[in-house]
């Protein structure tokens, strides 16, 4: 599921990467960058919340891209992607782009 916040703007969407509680451990273990993870959950929510409310401030529509361990780690091995951050970039975005333009993808 995907919270959606929306500001009045035309510029692109940014998709931003979104992590459950009960999945933090084993995103922070599958991702070959695991060492730019802050180390608890807490401290990466309060990270997220800050850039969220850095891009509504810039009124960026925004939406929050949950990141499920197994279906990203099969989306990256369809794309022949490694689990760091340009994989997640790139899967946030265009599932961002798809949530506020369905009809262009």
């Amino acid at each position: 599921m995907n919270d959606t916040h929306f500001t009045s703007t035309s510029q692109q969407p940014v998709g931003l990467c979104w992590y459950r509680r009960k999945h933090y451990a084993r995103i922070r273990a599958l991702m070959i960058d695991s060492d730019r993870f802050p180390h608890s959950y807490d401290a990466w929510l309060t990270a997220a919340e800050a850039a969220e409310a850095g891009y509504h401030r810039e009124r960026r529509i925004v939406y929050r891209i949950v990141i499920d361990p197994d279906i990203f780690l099969t989306w990256c091995a369809a794309h022949n992607l490694y689990p760091g951050a340009q994989a997640r970039t790139l899967y946030a975005s265009l599932a961002a782009e798809r949530l506020h333009d369905p009809d262009k993808l």
